[in-house]
């Protein structure tokens, strides 16, 4: 409802297309009647390049030996000190009367 009201050029786009117009193939383009590019604009940056490369980027940064070193000494200094041991916990035998049928 707000996307047809207040952009007009998109008020004839099927639903299946309204939030990513410039995706329509052009005989949907045609038989609307909106023309991606000259009515309506094209995406400046192309999300899914965009985000791919800034995740390579991020990664790159995150494998740096620097960086990792400040990563350690920060857990190293905020870090919990608690011994975890979570993978050979020993589970109690169930022992209790409730929920269980005495005859």
């Amino acid at each position: 409802m707000f996307v047809r009201r207040w952009l007009p050029a998109l008020r004839r786009v099927p639903d299946a297309w309204l939030f990513e117009p410039w995706r329509m193939p052009p005989e949907v383009q045609a038989r609307c009647g909106v023309r991606v590019g000259q009515d309506i604009a094209t995406p400046l940056v192309d999300l899914a390049s965009a985000t791919k490369a800034a995740k390579a980027r991020l990664h790159a940064l995150r494998n740096q030996e620097p960086i990792r070193a400040a990563k350690a000494a920060i857990v190293e200094k905020h870090g919990s000190r608690l011994l975890r041991r979570t993978a050979g916990r020993r589970q109690l035998p169930f022992t209790s009367p409730q929920q269980s049928l005495d005859f």
